[in-house]
């Protein structure tokens, strides 16, 4: 019953929220930022297994704070309990919008590097995060995520062509 009131609440909190363009726009720059954070910490994480093959003291006590699963050898769980956590609340949350904006070409934020946007690097980063957790399910769903997009490019590509009728077969 617990995690049925946090879901309801929630969404209904979330739809209260995001009732006018601002507040929207608020929402998806604190989420950016929060994926940032979250991202910066899986690399902390990353670089201290891959390239110092263990975990720092200090890492160990920042993870405890947090966590009361392991951390796991090389594998990143960012604030996760677990790597395929990790992988989760990435494609439940973060991949999708980076994704989506990347693919509109569009941002909530005015920074640029090489005309590169921040969801551009969010979603570089995210992916490359996703990779490290070693879930297969969450890189199974990531793929299905992407196989979606890729057929929606498609099939509006061939809704603008002159024989748009012809049913294009996969």
């Amino acid at each position: 019953m617990v995690t049925l009131v946090i879901g309801v609440s929630f969404y209904l909190i979330s739809t209260w929220w995001l009732s006018d363009r601002k507040k929207f726009e608020t929402t998806i720059r604190l989420i950016n930022w929060s994926g940032l954070v979250f991202l910066l910490w899986a690399a902390v994480q990353a670089i201290s297994w891959f390239v110092f093959h263990r975990y720092p003291d200090w890492v160990k006590v920042i993870h405890d704070l947090y966590s009361v699963g392991p951390l796991y050898r090389q594998r990143v769980s960012g604030f996760a309990f677990e790597p395929s956590w990790f992988a989760h609340q990435l494609n439940m949350l973060y991949l999708p919008l980076w994704l989506a904006f990347s693919f509109q070409k569009t941002s909530m934020h005015k920074f640029r590097f090489l005309k590169l946007t921040f969801e551009n690097l969010l979603l570089a980063g995210g992916i490359t995060g996703l990779f490290l957790s070693y879930s297969r399910v969450g890189l199974g769903a990531f793929l299905l995520m992407v196989g979606y997009v890729l057929i929606r490019i498609n099939l509006k590509s061939h809704s603008t062509h002159p024989n748009r009728d012809i049913v294009c077969a996969f």
